[in-house]
């Protein structure tokens, strides 16, 4: 018997999901129904995935459908209801990144889906690429030994994408819940999931007011040009110190006066280190330093959404661990929450 799949948010993330699990065929998947605030959009979605049903509201497309699997793609705002919502309904559920607008939330998704005996995922899509798989390899072979220290930073010159992810009220925050939240999660991932027991931060805000007096315009803007709230961050820079020892530096920006766009995760252990973007381990043979290319190519393939979809479906029957956990976004939220205090009070943060 197939999966009934359901949508809540009729964007680009639900777009990536629709396709992944339209591809995976009818006796795996039917694409039961799309849920969308917008109904164009929830009609665009079935012509193009073939959904059975559009919705508007998605606590009548979860009482009437009863959806297996639910994909909840809107905006952060939204994430915690709609995935308690679908849990109690009995469906497992695939929650797009962050996992919420703060670890309150988080904990309370995650405490209805253990209650609920439902799988929660989160999208964590950096976990699920080649280049994060090779490097897990790796590490997990000893070739770093334990690992020690982390950078991982997010930079884009003029990169807010605009519509509701400068609208704090419906995002959360603005670089480091959006797109920091990707690396600092990678890390920790590579890192071995460590406990984080401590957090300083600075957040700045000041860069985007000269941005608006010059009138550059952003590459990233998405689908609402009307929507010209911008009230998150710019910048926020942090180091996180964890239960075993272990720091990791990170910094992220949507509007940072850089050459190009920087993005990538470095993982430093008592043996060796390695770099992704591309693959590179650092080590030693016969009392040398070698420097080895892993992966030449760009590592990020985009095959991610793919894997992340399809690691789900096996969690589901077969029972398997999910690689990106409630527990994966809770802790990542605490993280969040704690950078933005410390850069509200200019204070440490135990926690």
């Amino acid at each position: 018997m197939a999966f009934k799949f359901a949508v809540i948010g009729c964007g680009g993330m639900g777009r990536k999901h629709s396709e992944v699990f339209k591809a995976m065929g009818k006796d795996t998947v039917t694409m039961a129904a799309c849920c969308d605030l917008v109904p164009e959009k929830a009609l665009a979605f079935q012509k193009q995935f073939g959904y059975f049903k559009t919705y508007t509201d998605y606590r009548q497309m979860l009482e009437e459908i009863r959806p297996d699997i639910v994909a909840v793609t809107t905006w952060n705002a939204a994430h915690a209801p709609c995935a308690i919502a679908a849990l109690e309904a009995g469906a497992h559920v695939f929650c797009e990144k962050p996992m919420a607008m703060n670890a309150a939330e988080a904990q309370q998704m995650k405490e209805t889906a253990e209650r609920c005996g439902r799988i929660l995922q989160i999208g964590f899509v950096r976990r699920f690429d080649t280049d994060a798989a090779e490097a897990k390899k790796l590490i997990d072979e000893g070739r770093l030994g334990d690992p020690v220290y982390a950078r991982a930073f997010y930079l884009r010159r003029r990169g807010c994408p605009g519509s509701w992810f400068g609208n704090k009220p419906l995002s959360g925050g603005g670089p480091l819940i959006d797109i920091g939240v990707h690396v600092l999660d990678l890390a920790r991932y590579l890192m071995g999931n460590p406990k984080p027991v401590s957090v300083f931060g600075t957040v700045n805000d000041q860069v985007h007011l000269n941005c608006a007096i010059a009138g550059v315009t952003s590459p990233w803007e998405t689908d609402d040009p009307n929507v010209s709230v911008y009230n998150v961050e710019d910048f926020v820079a942090g180091e996180i110190r964890f239960e075993n020892g272990a720091t990791l530096h990170m910094e992220t920006s949507y509007n940072m006066n850089l050459e190009s766009e920087a993005n990538n995760v470095e993982i430093y252990g008592t043996k060796g280190g390695l770099k992704l973007n591309p693959l590179e381990l650092y080590t030693e043979i016969g009392q040398r330093l070698i420097n080895v290319p892993v992966r030449p190519d760009n590592p990020f393939t985009g095959i991610g959404y793919e894997n992340e979809d399809k690691h789900l479906i096996d969690c589901i029957l077969n029972g398997t661990s999910s690689m990106a956990s409630a527990d994966d976004g809770l802790q990542a939220m605490k993280i969040i929450d704690a950078l933005y205090e410390s850069g509200r009070t200019g204070r440490s943060v135990d926690l």
